[in-house]
């Protein structure tokens, strides 16, 4: 099951790779392998809850926690994107899926993607937490 859904991330991943290159120029192509890379963690990091695998959803329950520390510890900003806007000479946010949707233009965009992400979040627990329960005990008789 893990290779399936590791096979999802991974093309989803490389769909809004290849929309995101196809729709912005980036001048340095030496920065795609980067940008690859970005968008299969934030299929990740915005999907992995909908997976059921143990190993997925530990990580992902363990991811917003780190990406948090980094982000603080780092100004703010994604050292993935840094290195990008770097290569090319920008100074831009990522293009992820939200924004290759449109969808950051919303009005309430922070307060319904951050809403999002703290329910994904949540259910990730629950699932994991459902999925030990139903684990055969170590009991002994």
């Amino acid at each position: 099951m893990v290779k399936t859904e590791l096979a999802i991330i991974i093309i989803l991943g490389c769909i809004f790779f290849i929309i995101d290159v196809c729709t912005f120029s980036y001048c340095n192509k030496k920065a795609y392998p980067i940008l690859l890379i970005h968008h299969i963690i934030n299929i990740f990091a915005q999907f992995g809850f909908l997976f059921n695998d143990k190993t997925l959803l530990t990580i992902y329950v363990f991811a917003p926690i780190l990406t948090m520390i980094h982000w603080k510890t780092n100004n703010n900003k994604c050292v993935l994107t840094q290195i990008v806007n770097e290569m090319c000479g920008y100074d831009m946010y990522f293009r992820d899926i939200w924004f290759l949707m449109g969808l950051k233009n919303a009005k309430y965009y922070s307060e319904i993607h951050y809403s999002y992400l703290i329910v994904g979040w949540i259910i990730a627990i629950v699932k994991l937490r459902n999925s030990f329960n139903k684990s055969p005990s170590l009991k002994t008789k």
